[in-house]
């Protein structure tokens, strides 16, 4: 069974692997700038990775999500914001 530890991301940064491959990458929020991630670890040569933005902080995609995936009109998503659901 494949075993190891169990890192932070801070932990991941500092880790000899991850400094040797140099796969500390800058990823952009809209609101707070950069933050530090980790690169997808294969490298390919025609195909390389491509970082276009940081994960969404907490509920950023709430209602982008309500509305293009899950089709809701707009006075139910604001019922939903008004009642304390989202």
């Amino acid at each position: 069974m494949p075993c190891g530890p169990i890192n932070t991301v801070a932990e991941a940064l500092e880790d000899p692997q991850v400094k040797a491959r140099h796969l500390r990458v800058e990823l952009q929020r809209p609101t707070t700038g950069t933050i530090p991630g980790i690169a997808y670890p294969v490298r390919f040569s025609k195909t390389p990775a491509v970082y276009a933005k940081a994960p969404p902080l907490l509920g950023e995609d709430t209602e982008s999500l309500l509305t293009q995936v899950l089709d809701l009109d707009e006075p139910t998503v604001g019922s939903l914001h008004s009642r304390g659901i989202i």
